[in-house]
């Protein structure tokens, strides 16, 4: 959303509204982990990484924009807290055993235990 229909530029300006720090940086940051962390999250590539990301993303949510509306939706804490809590679950688990980055440890393993 914050890439293709509102823009940088519309994001950093709804930022200014909301009182965000630092604006001109965080809507871009911001826009790159929602976008870049959804697709690794989807492709179960980098899961930890992109987890984690959005967890920071969605407690800065949590904490600047929706804490003052209260819990709950629509403009609350609600749902924001449940993509927080599910971003932390899955950076803590990683992407399991099939996901590529599981493939990828298992390689490694393998080849480890080859060349020993």
């Amino acid at each position: 959303e914050k890439l293709f229909w509102s823009g940088i530029a519309g994001t950093t300006e709804s930022f200014v509204q909301m009182g965000v720090l630092m604006p001109a940086i965080t809507a871009p940051a911001v826009a790159a982990v929602e976008l870049f962390g959804g697709l690794a999250l989807v492709a179960v590539l980098l899961t930890r990484l992109a987890a984690s990301g959005i967890a920071v993303v969605m407690l800065g949510a949590m904490l600047i924009v929706h804490l003052p509306a209260g819990f709950f939706v629509p403009d609350g804490i609600e749902f924001v807290l449940m993509n927080f809590a599910a971003a932390v679950a899955v950076a803590l688990m990683g992407g399991g055993h099939y996901s590529v980055d599981g493939k990828r440890t298992a390689a490694r393993r393998k080849h480890r235990a080859g060349a020993a």
